[in-house]
């Protein structure tokens, strides 16, 4: 498993691709449930408008590559955090797995955001030696920040 940088152009179907199938996601653990179009489009729009909501921020787009096939993505905001990650579904092994979050953690993250009704991603990270810091309101919502 590697990882390469992607151009913006190509972000949103990365993104379509890895979330499509993960039905899961979409019920229970995205802040929009129920609209898997809806909470798709959320995403994207998150990724790609980054950088044009937070100034001067830079940020790095990483595909996750197995044999050539593109498998996941994972993005990084000021070369500190995690902002969105994601595995497809089908490559979602226990090697797979581990191989994704090295990756990951070679970018030498140091904190990740996420809405706190996304229990899997969080408890994924603290599995892998993310630890809780704190958690926060943010537009009618809670968001959970995790640290490295």
């Amino acid at each position: 498993m590697y990882k390469e940088i992607v151009k913006e152009q190509n972000y949103e179907q990365i993104v379509r691709d890895t979330f499509e199938n993960d039905y899961e996601l979409f019920e229970f653990y995205h802040y929009i449930t129920g609209d898997k179009n809806k909470a798709l489009n959320d995403t994207i729009h998150k990724i790609v408008n980054f950088k044009n909501e937070v100034p001067n921020a830079n940020y790095e787009f990483f595909a996750v590559k197995k044999e050539d096939d593109v498998i996941g993505y994972f993005s990084i905001a000021n070369k500190k955090i995690l902002h969105s990650f994601g595995l497809h579904i089908n490559s979602r092994t226990k090697q797979n797995l581990n191989d994704f979050i090295r990756l990951i953690k070679e970018q030498k993250v140091e904190l990740c955001m996420l809405f706190s009704k996304n229990t899997r991603a969080i408890n994924f990270l603290i599995k892998n030696g993310f630890v809780f810091q704190n958690e926060i309101e943010y537009e009618s919502d809670k968001i959970t920040i995790l640290k490295n």
